[in-house]
């Protein structure tokens, strides 16, 4: 890995910025769910006379708004006549899925199976979230990324690190189809380095960058209230190998695992990817690449 740098005065990236990045937007994501409708058959009733009678009557139902499929299902037998000149007819409603036969007929399709922002565990990675940076006022919660490997960076646009973001996009890129995301959260409490919203933008374009970033926040006690994120990795106990959980500059690198577990980090200056400072390292023998690897194969 190359070895520690100074991250470049404010002033002096500014004007790099200014110069040769170009704005682009960051993404963001979002989850649905849908709700379905269950078909009832029944028989029909005779009308204008004394007769009546039930038929063979069946009726399903299935609700799903981002939570459990219930299912209820109800059975009735028997034959119905009417007279006095009304309506007279038999039911049958025996077909699966809730179509009936009969007056009031419906049929029901559809459903989904629950996810893990329908009940996140109280405490848990899942349970958090942080507004996307150009984004809404709708924060991104970490539930969307359940079952999905993911590494959580502090970012900054005007540091010595900040060519990582090339690393890091080639992450999203390699890994991206199997389940794997870069998370960027911006930070100015290392320098104050963490740009403009203008540099931001620019560098997002100088590195071709498609992975989400979230707002400028706190990553560090020291320095105010810590997003919650930061908090919550703070908090875990230390994988390794980095000796420390808390971020000592920007663009410390945090692996969380499919089910939501922090199972290792790195600091600053292990680049993520072919580090192009270092001819030993390459894509396929970095330690990051690995790891995640890895993580993706469990």
């Amino acid at each position: 890995m190359r070895a520690s740098s100074a991250c470049l005065l404010v002033s002096a990236m500014v004007l790099v910025a200014a110069a040769g990045c170009s704005s682009s937007n960051a993404g963001s994501g979002s989850s649905g769910s849908s709700a379905t409708e269950g078909g009832a058959g029944g028989a029909a009733q005779g009308a204008g006379g004394a007769g009546q009678g039930a038929g063979d009557a069946a009726s399903s139902s299935r609700a799903s708004s981002a939570g459990p499929v219930a299912v209820a299902v109800s059975t009735g037998a028997g034959a119905g006549t009417g007279s006095g000149g009304g309506l007279q007819g038999t039911g049958g409603g025996g077909d699966t899925g809730g179509a009936g036969a009969g007056t009031g007929g419906g049929a029901g399709t559809g459903g989904s199976a629950p996810t893990a922002c329908d009940s996140p565990v109280a405490g848990s990675f899942y349970a958090l979230s942080a507004p996307v940076f150009g984004g809404d006022d709708h924060p991104m919660p970490m539930c969307s990324f359940a079952g999905e490997v993911v590494l959580v960076v502090n970012t900054a646009a005007l540091c010595g690190y900040t060519p990582e973001y090339q690393g890091l996009e080639s992450l999203e890129s390699a890994f991206g189809a199997e389940g794997f995301h870069v998370l960027g959260f911006l930070s100015n409490d290392f320098g104050n380095q963490g740009g403009t919203e203008e540099q931001i933008g620019a560098c997002e374009g100088q590195y071709g960058v498609t992975f989400d970033q979230f707002d400028i926040d706190h990553v560090t006690p020291a320095s105010g209230t810590v997003q919650p994120v930061f908090a919550w990795l703070e908090a875990q106990a230390n994988p390794g190998p980095a000796t420390t959980v808390e971020p000592t500059w920007n663009f410390h690198k945090y692996l969380v695992s499919r089910t939501g577990q922090l199972v290792a980090h790195w600091d600053s200056p292990v680049y993520p990817g072919d580090d192009p400072n270092d001819p030993n390292d390459s894509f396929e023998t970095n330690v990051i690449v690995k790891a995640v690897e890895a993580e993706l194969a469990k």
